[in-house]
């Protein structure tokens, strides 16, 4: 029976953290932004993020309505600003508003992804836009799938430091999990790659758990400026984790451990039809 290879947590933080140093050059040298010309369903994809943008920016008018007068007050016009920019999206981004905008940025991440995966490879790997759908289905379930996991981590972490007095602890456990299951919407875009199903992606982001928790915890901090972040964080997070996964991956050898569970289900689907 095939067995995952020792984790290496050290070795895989480091490695992230070295990468998201060099990813900026990475993509200023390969010019990672170019071919986004080249996908006729470009067009479409912006709309999708501008309806993602405006519906941030119209649940975002009651609470900036709301302290008009307080920030009025307090810091005139930048006050204001500060408020609606920072203090009303942080609301949205800490439940499942963040995993919306993942979905409506797939894009983005998905083109990052391939061009760097690409480059590193020295292969062809497909773009066009039936692929893309595929992607974005797919998105939609991860993102579901870690709002879930999020919760439910989330709930048992707070239930915990309650039980034993750490309530102070429970913001950093947040941004922990918040981190972690960011990051692997991040890295499935990988995963996705070598036809792993999200259970399986799931279990090879945990063994690399260092890359989603601080690629994720790079995306966490970036999605909270308005905007600007939320479009330069996924495309350097993207990066990040795409060179990141690829040197793990390729430092660890073979990865045909993750797919061991495929491979029983189909065995006893097929001893059962040899019953019948």
């Amino acid at each position: 029976m095939l067995s995952p290879p020792p984790r290496k947590w050290i070795r895989d933080g480091k490695t992230t953290i070295d990468y998201s140093r060099s990813a900026p050059h990475f993509i200023q040298e390969h010019r990672l932004w170019e071919g986004f010309r080249s996908y006729s369903w470009f067009a479409k994809g912006l709309i999708i993020i501008a309806i993602i943008l405006g519906l941030d920016f119209i649940t975002s008018l009651p609470s900036f309505f709301a302290s008009d007068d307080q920030n009025a007050t307090s810091g005139g016009v930048f006050g204001i600003i500060q408020s609606f920019s920072l203090d009303s999206t942080n609301e949205y981004f800490n439940g499942s508003f963040k995993y919306l905008i993942l979905i409506g940025i797939e894009i983005i991440i998905f083109h990052f992804t391939r061009r760097s995966m690409m480059i590193v490879t020295s292969s062809h790997i497909d773009t066009d836009f039936k692929t893309f759908i595929g992607a974005e289905k797919r998105m939609i379930k991860v993102a579901f799938f870690s709002f879930v996991m999020e919760s439910i981590f989330r709930f048992l972490f707070n239930t915990s430091l309650s039980i034993f007095g750490l309530d102070a602890l429970q913001a950093v456990a947040l941004f922990g999990i918040q981190s972690y299951y960011l990051g692997f919407a991040i890295v499935d875009n990988y995963n996705e790659l070598y036809d792993m199903t999200i259970k399986q992606s799931h279990r090879y982001t945990f063994h690399f758990a260092p890359v989603a928790l601080i690629t994720g915890a790079i995306l966490n901090v970036f999605m909270k400026i308005p905007i600007i972040g939320v479009i330069a964080g996924p495309v350097l997070c993207a990066v990040i984790a795409t060179l990141a996964m690829h040197q793990l991956a390729n430092l660890d050898g073979d990865r045909a451990w993750v797919y061991v569970e495929k491979e029983k289900k189909a065995k006893s689907k097929k001893r059962k039809k040899s019953k019948s």
